[in-house]
């Protein structure tokens, strides 16, 4: 049996490393192109400076290393592209101050169909509690979740709002 040196185990563990984060961002990209088609009836599953803060950490690379209902964040606000690759957008935000990058995330957002729905509905009437809310939306407008977790996607969602 051979021995091994550590520099030998480390450069194994580099490669190791970089093939986890390889198929990590293979997959990202996989499921961003999956989501393409049905962008527009999507809605973000984060708070607006959750996914300001952490793109600016980021820097919109590395993207197989963080949760990916961040990149799916990204994704929807035109940070990046379908192959999780930061989009001229992205590079414009970067280059704000963090009052103009909410500012531009919440342009795009309500270039979402459901965020201006979402919007309208706020401005009809005032509602006492997000769990109102969510009952007056149609029963499909955050997709085939739970009611609870509907509650909690629009505490989300509102951030982008006010």
């Amino acid at each position: 049996m051979q021995s091994t040196t550590p520099n030998e185990r480390n450069q194994r563990s580099q490669k190791k490393l970089e093939q986890r984060r390889a198929s990590k961002l293979n997959k990202l990209k996989a499921e961003l192109r999956q989501l393409a088609p049905q962008k527009a009836h999507l809605l973000p599953q984060n708070t607006i400076t959750q996914v300001s803060k952490i793109f600016s950490l980021t820097q919109g690379e590395d993207l197989g290393l963080i949760a990916q209902k961040y990149s799916f964040d990204f994704f929807l606000m035109g940070l990046i592209d379908e192959d999780a690759l930061i989009t001229d957008l992205g590079l414009e935000f970067l280059e704000l101050n963090q009052s103009k990058q909410i500012k531009l995330l919440k342009t795009e957002a309500f270039k979402l169909p459901k965020m201006d729905i979402l919007r309208r509905e706020i401005s009809k009437k005032k509602y006492k509690s997000n769990k109102e809310l969510v009952e007056a939306l149609p029963e499909d407008f955050f997709g085939n979740i739970a009611f609870q977790t509907r509650v909690v996607q629009l505490t989300n969602i509102l951030s982008w709002i006010k």
